[in-house]
C-alpha cells in the first residue's frame, strides 16, 4: 500500500495513524479517541482508519486496531454503521446523504 493512498496522522508518544479519509471530515472527538488509542503500549505498527470513521463507545468506529500481546474486546472498529453525512450512491448516478434519504416520504 502506497502512502499516496492514505494520509498519516502522527501521534506524539504513540504509533502513527494511517487514514483512508481523503475528502472526508473527521470529527475532533474521533481524532482524540484515535490519539489515545495510538498511545497504548501494545498497538502493533499503526492504526488504520476507514472513511466512515466517527467517535464510538470504547473504540473509534471505522478504525482497525492491531495489537501485540493484548486483546481489546471493545475495539470493534468498523461495524458497518453510517452517520448522517455519509453519501450514498443511487442507481441514477447521483449521491444523497443518509440524512437526506431518511427525511424522504415513505411509500
Amino acid at each position: 500500500m502506497h502512502s499516496d493512498q492514505y494520509e498519516v496522522m502522527n501521534v506524539d508518544g504513540g504509533r502513527h495513524v494511517k487514514m483512508w479519509t481523503r475528502g472526508v471530515s473527521v470529527e475532533g472527538d474521533a481524532k482524540r479517541q484515535l490519539t489515545n488509542t495510538a498511545r497504548m503500549p501494545f498497538i502493533f505498527r499503526h492504526l488504520a482508519v476507514m472513511p466512515d470513521v466517527h467517535v464510538g463507545i470504547g473504540a473509534t468506529v471505522g478504525s482497525v486496531v492491531a495489537t501485540q500481546g493484548a486483546i481489546i474486546p471493545a475495539a470493534v472498529g468498523d461495524i458497518g454503521c453510517f452517520v448522517g453525512e455519509t453519501r450514498i450512491p443511487l442507481l441514477n448516478g447521483t449521491q444523497r446523504t443518509l440524512e437526506h434519504l431518511a427525511r424522504l416520504p415513505r411509500s
